[in-house]
């Protein structure tokens, strides 16, 4: 009779600890998955951090820009009306009104071709920022799954622990 009992003990300490190796493997496995998880997390984080950073340089640019532009436009059309009248004034300028309707003519044309540079620069970094915003919203999206997923494993983390204590106090060594 003691040696039944005694092999039902043995039995049970090689149960208790199967579980507890197992236990432990899945703890080890739960614990490199969160810090993976971490690493990445913070990576995005910083990813995050630096694309704002460089959208508003890009901003801050494109301001530059835009007041540069508008200052080059007035003293260019304030140089231009300065020409035409000091050629009015000459007396003995051989230039008629037709030539410096023509030359006008000619400068407006270069006002609109940098214009049109501008524009299409302005439209290529508007298109920049937009990417920029995309990646930013989708490293957003990134770090919002992977916080759930943290939440997730810590919850599954805490129901094991407390399936694993409720064992111990149903079956205590």
């Amino acid at each position: 009779m003691r040696q039944i009992s005694k092999q039902v003990i043995d039995n049970r300490n090689e149960k208790n600890v199967t579980t507890t190796n197992c236990d432990h493997q899945q703890r080890l496995m739960d614990y490199e998955l969160n810090k993976n998880l971490l690493n990445e997390l913070e990576f995005l984080k910083e990813k995050i951090l630096i694309l704002e950073r460089d959208l508003q340089t890009l901003l801050m640019e494109k301001d530059e820009l835009q007041l540069s532009r508008h200052e080059l436009q007035e003293k260019n059309d304030q140089l231009n009306q300065r020409i035409i009248s000091m050629m009015k004034l000459m007396p003995n300028s051989n230039v008629n009104n037709t030539e410096i309707g023509t030359q006008h003519q000619q400068q407006q044309q270069q006002q609109s071709n940098d214009l049109d540079a501008l524009y299409m620069e302005n439209r290529y970094l508007k298109e920049k920022i937009k990417n920029y915003n995309e990646e930013k919203s989708l490293l957003l999206e990134r770090l919002i799954t992977y916080q759930d997923l943290i939440h997730v494993i810590m919850i599954h983390q805490k129901q094991q622990q407390q399936q694993r204590q409720r064992r111990q106090r149903q079956h205590p060594k």
